[in-house]
């Protein structure tokens, strides 16, 4: 039997490569009878069958009159050559949203999928591929641009073990949603044909359908206006908003507060149809409380009359996000966004460990800190503060914990003081607020007193803080404790790193690990699993550089 299995790439292009072959022979032998050409389909090109019998049909016998050979024999050399007949493509239906079509797959033709074709407007921000009714485990394979050959290669699939499929492509999502023409697979892998009532089936019927989603204004509104939106996974996680500036003098800003999530801004002049391919300013940091400004110097240049503004959560859907925007006519922030509250600072050990273990954004990534100081240095991993060309990242970001029950809030800048590569450690100093405004006078930041790492031995306990990418569902994470004991110790030409058993993942770099007294006794930096187990490893506050420690001990 033809198939087209995900990990067999070759019988698919070989299915669609034999189909060719055979329009072309039959276009130019048009005195074979009926019936043979019948038995080809079935037992040589396997052909698959689309929708109803007779809507994938293949080019007309009369455009395809063989040459009078004897004729072309008796022209001598200057007789104009012939021009080669091509075949015209035989192009998959084209499927239109909103309505919903009947299919099957015929396998007792060797074929085991139908493929179908839809055309993406720019104005779509979502596609949904539903697939129901189906008799048989079928799957959806979805490739822009060109026909499937190869189901190892497509842009997006649905391949559960349910019988129906549904499909999301989005302008936001992982996979992507562009313009144009995409190419859509309804495939049955199973090396058997499903039983009904103990009997093969020889077909498998389908219905099927695509409806594309388009974002319309959610609410118009002015300068100095404050909106709460909430985001949902229904909706795609967006929503749109047009903001009016007729009678503004040189500039637009929006902001983004009060959210949990990792939002990002979208905006275009006039173009309600706006997207991430067509945007004219943007802000797509790992950052929650995300600002534009458009001023004279912008590019273009701001323009009174009326901006789209997309606000969107890229990275999750798995729960609503609330989040409030405002528009204000000034490049400066608003001066309700520029207060810095006092973070919690209990005299509880684990309390006190909370307060003084910070978030991290860098250019390239989040991760977590450890504030060593009242004035604001903080111990973290290098890879977490770096950029893409290895150099300190030039914007730094921290958030604080003020509620354990929520993501932290984004409230300080710091920059890149000392870092060490080989140790994969950086120095951090918190040197302003989110928006650039100065630190209040005697601001005083919650911190770790260091512990003594030369003591630690085996089996004693020790707690984990930190913002790993697994605690949670949404885009941000509110802050984890794990717990665990020494395991052992790994000597290396750098130094000598403590194990534990702690659970450690992606985020907690650079966070906090102490004893029960509250006290520092170094960062997770790595963690290594063979798939049965996993061990973190932790560099120990004994490895930090003794130049850097007098630069803390000289800030208390």
């Amino acid at each position: 039997m033809n198939t087209r299995f995900p990990h067999a790439t070759t019988n698919g292009f070989v299915i669609k490569l034999s189909f060719l072959l055979f329009a072309f022979c039959l276009i130019l032998q048009p005195l074979v009878s009926q019936e043979q050409d019948n038995n080809q389909i079935r037992e040589e090109t396997s052909p698959p069958v689309f929708m109803e019998p007779g809507t994938h049909t293949l080019p007309s016998d009369e455009a395809a009159e063989p040459a009078d050979t004897d004729q072309v024999e008796d022209e001598g050399p200057d007789a104009q050559e012939q021009p080669e007949f091509e075949p015209a493509p035989v192009l998959p239906p084209l499927l239109e949203s909103g309505r919903r079509v009947e299919g099957r797959i015929d396998l007792s033709s060797g074929v085991n999928f139908a493929t179908y074709r839809f055309n993406v407007p720019p104005e779509a921000m979502r596609v949904v591929i539903t697939l129901d009714d189906a008799r048989g485990d079928l799957d959806l394979f979805v490739r822009h641009g060109a026909d499937i050959l190869d189901y190892s290669m497509v842009d997006a699939k649905a391949i559960s073990d349910d019988y129906n499929e549904t499909l999301v492509l989005s302008r936001f999502g992982e996979e992507g949603l562009y313009d144009g023409e995409y190419y859509l697979d309804v495939a049955y892998q199973r090396e058997r044909p499903p039983r009904r009532n103990g009997r093969y089936l020889n077909e498998i019927g389908f219905s099927l359908s695509v409806n594309y989603e388009r974002l319309t204004v959610t609410e118009r509104i002015s300068s100095g206006d404050e909106v709460s939106g909430i985001l949902k996974p229904d909706e795609g996680m967006m929503k749109l908003y047009a903001v009016r500036t007729e009678g503004w003098d040189s500039a637009l800003r929006i902001d983004i507060s009060d959210t949990s999530g990792d939002i990002d801004l979208f905006i275009s002049y006039n173009n309600p149809g706006i997207n991430p391919e067509n945007a004219e300013y943007r802000s797509e940091s790992l950052l929650g409380r995300e600002a534009i400004v458009i001023d004279r110097n912008s590019s273009p240049s701001f323009r009174t009359g009326t901006y789209h503004v997309l606000v969107v959560d890229q990275v999750a859907d798995s729960f609503p996000v609330a989040f409030t925007m405002k528009s204000s006519r000034d490049a400066e922030a608003p001066e309700d966004l520029l207060a810095l509250p006092p973070i919690p600072d209990p005299d509880d050990p684990v309390e006190h460990a909370v307060g003084s273990t910070v978030e991290v954004i860098g250019s390239q990534g989040r991760g977590s800190g450890s504030l060593v100081s009242s004035d604001g240095y903080l111990l973290t991993n290098w890879h977490v503060v770096r950029d893409a060309e290895n150099q300190p990242s030039r914007d730094v970001y921290i958030a604080a914990t003020l509620n354990q029950h929520i993501p932290p809030q984004e409230l300080f800048r710091g920059e890149v003081v000392r870092y060490d590569e080989a140790l994969d450690l950086a120095l951090v100093k918190i040197s302003s607020g989110r928006y650039g405004q100065p630190l209040p006078r005697n601001y005083i930041f919650p911190f770790f007193n260091l512990g003594d790492a030369n003591r630690l031995r085996l089996g004693q306990p020790v707690s984990i803080l930190g913002y790993p990418s697994n605690g949670g569902a949404g885009s941000r994470v509110s802050i984890t404790l794990t717990r665990g004991i020494i395991s052992g110790f790994e000597k290396t030409p750098t130094g000598t790193y403590v194990k534990t058993d702690a659970e450690v993942s992606f985020g907690n770099s650079g966070g906090s690990v102490f004893n029960a007294f509250g006290e520092l006794l170094g960062i997770p930096t790595s963690f290594y699993s063979d798939g049965e187990g996993k061990l973190a490893f932790i560099l120990p506050v004994t490895m930090i550089p003794p130049s850097w420690l007098k630069i803390i001990d000289g800030s208390h």
